[in-house]
Formats: C-alpha cells, structure tokens, sequence
C-alpha cells in the first residue's frame, strides 16, 4: 500500500502525516488523539476530524465477522527452520520478565560478538535496546527491532 499509486501519501517525509494516520483515526480517533512518544508524530484534532470527514467516518467493525485460521506450524510441508526451533527453549526462561529475558539473551549475543567492525555497525541498536530495556516505564515493543537486531546476530555466531 505504501507505494501504491492511490496512496495519497506516498512521498510523505519524515514527520508528514502517512496511511498509518489514517488507519489509526478510522479504527479508534480517541486513540490516535493521544500524544506518541514523539511529538512529531502526533496527530492534531483538526486532522482527525478533517481525514474522518474524507475519510467516511470511523470504521464500524462490530457486524465484521473474524476470519478463520487454517493449519498450524507443524503442519507446514517444511516447517519452521530448524535453527529457530533449537534456539527458543535454550535461550528464553519461561518464568522471566519479557524485558529481563531479552535484556539477557541480547547480552549474551553481544558479549559473544568478537569482531569490532561488526560492534560498530550494531553499536546504535544496542544503544537504545539496552536504554529501552533498561527503563521501567518504556513499553516493551520499543525495545523489539533493536533488541532483534542484536539476537538475531546469535543466528551467524553459535
């Protein structure tokens, strides 16, 4: 959708609004009123009121019916790489926190990386995982693709 030519906002820059805004006013307008993280990214109540005009109003999904999910993982012809299935009982304790688990394991990739030039390149991500992880009150998601990032890595290193 983001690069389709019915986007409207298909050149949007950094800040701009984007389909995102959209999707988030006509799911739940109250929601998409409260102030992100980042105030560049907040969305004003005149916007959405002016997209949810453009836009036909908020989106009723209570007559939508959900859809059905078919098959499971183990029944793919190959299923799921062999390598992700070794790593998830070894290296995320069951009873941990979600962010001590995650702190810990990326830890663990990171102190394992031997080559510098690798460090540097991953050097940000690791940054602002561990800052994410470190804060009580960040939301665990702003940690995830940093922190995936760097786990990740443990893929080419074990």
């Amino acid at each position: 959708l983001s690069v389709s030519e019915i986007n409207p906002f298909k050149q949007a820059q950094k800040g701009d609004p984007t389909m995102l805004h959209d999707m988030l006013i006509i799911l739940n307008p109250e929601l998409a009123a409260i102030d992100f993280e980042s105030k560049k990214s907040n969305i004003s109540q005149d916007y959405i009121q002016s997209r949810l005009e453009a836009l036909g109003g908020r989106l009723q999904l209570s007559d939508r019916q959900p859809y059905t999910i078919f098959g499971k993982v183990s029944d793919m012809e190959n299923g799921p790489p062999q390598s992700f299935l070794k790593m998830v009982p070894r290296i995320f304790v069951e009873d941990e926190d979600v962010k001590t688990s995650i702190l810990k394991t990326m830890e663990s990739v990171w102190s394992s990386i031997e080559d510098d030039a690798l460090r540097k390149v991953y050097q940000s991500a690791y940054d602002a995982a561990k800052e994410r992880l470190a804060d009580p009150d960040n939301y665990p998601p702003n940690a995830g693709t940093p922190a995936a990032k760097i786990i990740s890595l443990r893929m080419i290193h074990d």
